[in-house]
């Protein structure tokens, strides 16, 4: 929740064999405080409990619990606790590369985003390029991107921020830069394609060089017979 916004929390208990409506106390509690937050009586298997203009200090785990108007000493256990976040920003990402960040060509890397998760998914994005480069879900609080097969042109800055096609969506920080460095020898098939198109090159200038001699020779021996 962003704060400066409302929210409704919708407590219900078990269906009730009775066939006379019954009236029930419903409570909203809070980890870490004593009292309950709110009380309401109604007559049916729900109740409704609204948080108003929210601000960070409305953070935190909440429950419920119900019990009998009429008999106050009979309650139900606690619900299982709803944890609520109200955040402006929340807490910036995180980049890594696996096995490293400088890698030569022909390898594979995985850059490895960690953070909020929040139901929000990852998006990996390289400095220069406006569309994200991959988009996943996370698993957990992180997201693996695979780079197969680098080249040269996967060298740049990296940054991992979260994508929410949502209006208003409470963002977290984006990461910080991660530079990936791909440099060394050329990989084989390049370097086969290269070793060939030298002996290719080289053949072609020999060829041409013994055509250039074979021709001088030729004049050079009918100039002989011609002043003979």
């Amino acid at each position: 929740m962003t704060p400066g916004s409302n929210l409704s929390l919708k407590c219900k208990k078990p269906d009730s064999d009775h066939l006379m409506p019954q009236k029930w106390t419903y409570l909203l509690l809070k980890e870490g405080n004593s009292q309950p937050l709110q009380k309401h009586t109604a007559t049916g298997s729900w109740a409704k409990f609204s948080l108003l203009l929210v601000t960070d200090q409305d953070s935190g785990n909440y429950s419920c619990k119900y019990l009998e108007f009429q008999n106050p000493q009979r309650e139900s256990e606690a619900s299982s606790a709803l944890e609520i976040w109200v955040k402006d920003i929340l807490q910036k990402l995180s980049l890594s590369a696996l096995p490293q960040r400088i890698i030569t060509p022909g390898e594979n890397v995985t850059l490895l985003c960690h953070g909020p998760a929040w139901g929000m998914r990852f998006a990996l994005y390289k400095e220069g390029d406006e569309k994200p480069m991959q988009i996943h879900d996370p698993i957990q609080d992180e997201a693996e991107f695979l780079l197969t097969y680098v080249t040269t042109n996967h060298t740049g800055n990296y940054s991992c921020h979260h994508h929410s096609d949502a209006v208003n969506q409470v963002m977290a920080q984006p990461s910080d830069p991660l530079e990936l460095i791909v440099k060394g020898e050329l990989d084989i098939p390049l370097r086969q394609a290269l070793g060939s198109t030298t002996i290719l090159i080289i053949f072609s200038c020999a060829i041409i060089l013994f055509f250039l001699f074979l021709l001088a020779f030729c004049y050079h021996r009918s100039y002989i017979d011609i002043r003979g």
